[in-house]
């Protein structure tokens, strides 16, 4: 082969090889920014997901407060100490059989009426 052949092949080589070899890069490249673009894709997702539960949590919130503060205004009364000691009374009682269970209302007029029968001669 003459040496203008063998320069035309080797140069033809090279063109080829470089060719080839920008081929493979892009192609790499493509693969790699289509894999960032999912990455993307799966973090803006993500991102949606964990605002839409920041809103969820914050209106949550404001529910249980507005709740616990209506709860406080009308039954601040249950947690006075008067009616507090008069809770712990009503237990002592129960605990030492003081009491009487009914299962209805007329099961709590027969009861009455026995301990009024029971008491009409007891003066205070």
């Amino acid at each position: 082969m003459s040496t203008a052949l063998q320069v035309i092949a080797l140069v033809l080589s090279a063109v080829a090889g470089l060719a080839t070899g920008f081929w493979l890069s892009t192609r790499r490249l493509l693969r790699e920014r289509q894999a960032m673009r999912i990455q993307m894709e799966h973090l803006v997702k993500i991102q949606d997901e964990a605002h839409d539960l920041y809103r969820e949590a914050v209106a949550t919130r404001a529910s249980v407060t507005h709740l616990t503060h209506a709860i406080a205004g009308s039954q601040a009364w249950f947690w006075s100490p008067e009616w507090q000691e008069g809770e712990r009374e009503a237990t002592e009682d129960i605990a030492a059989g003081h009491s009487i269970i009914v299962g209805s209302v007329d099961e709590m007029d027969t009861e009455l009426d026995i301990a009024a029968k029971q008491y009409a001669d007891f003066k205070v």
